[in-house]
């Protein structure tokens, strides 16, 4: 955490708690180091209501997500120099893309691969899950821009990240957003998703493992 202890002048600017309740072990340091904050602006609604609370102050604002400070032309224009295989010019595809580790993500896959008739998967991998149960072809050569021009060419987009959904929003592509985390996982960064979405009235398209099949919204 970078709380800028070192500096008397500083801000916050869209930061992320990305939690729905703040641990009790980071309670005492926000305590100390975030009143000396001359303004504070997260992403996050949920993280907004909880910094008031706890630090008793009515000046917190929500801002956007930086990602959201370049338009979708912006953000392709960064991917004209990229040269992707032919083949992803000619023939459609799901870009899936996920952070996290869960069971149900490959049959998940399976079925809005089946549910679209879309049969080919192109799955680029996040550093953190180096896992290969979705059935699809693994993009182990795209980097970023390679991964702006595939996300560009997908006909759908499957990820379980906040920023590929912020890009998905911006670059107008149809999506399902995935739940990396348990309800019940103190840990859970679920609250970022569902406040990304609930903004823009597209909650119909988080995905919570509840055992049924995704169904095309």
């Amino acid at each position: 955490y970078h709380l800028l202890s070192f500096s008397k002048n500083k801000i916050a600017y869209s930061s992320s708690l990305g939690v729905s309740v703040i641990p009790d072990d980071k309670k005492a340091k926000y305590l100390q180091h975030l009143p000396s904050f001359q303004s504070i602006a997260v992403r996050e609604n949920t993280g907004n209501k909880l910094l008031r609370e706890l630090l008793h102050r009515d000046d917190i604002q929500t801002v956007l997500d930086p990602v959201f400070l370049l338009s979708a032309a912006q953000w392709s224009a960064l991917a004209d120099d990229v040269h992707l295989p032919h083949s992803f010019s000619q023939e459609k595809f799901i870009l899936c893309y996920l952070v996290g580790e869960n069971d149900y993500y490959a049959s998940q896959v399976k079925a809005i691969s089946n549910a679209l008739g879309i049969a080919r998967v192109c799955v680029v991998t996040a550093r953190a899950n180096r896992a290969d149960s979705i059935e699809g072809e693994y993009c182990e050569w795209a980097g970023p821009a390679e991964f702006l021009a595939l996300k560009r060419r997908a006909a759908y987009v499957v990820t379980d990240s906040f920023h590929c959904s912020v890009l998905s929003l911006i670059m107008h592509k149809d999506f399902v957003a995935l739940t990396r985390f348990r309800s019940d996982d103190p840990k859970s960064q679920n609250s970022r998703m569902t406040d990304l979405l609930s903004k823009f009235g597209l909650l119909n398209k988080l995905y919570q493992d509840d055992g049924s099949a995704w169904q095309q919204s």
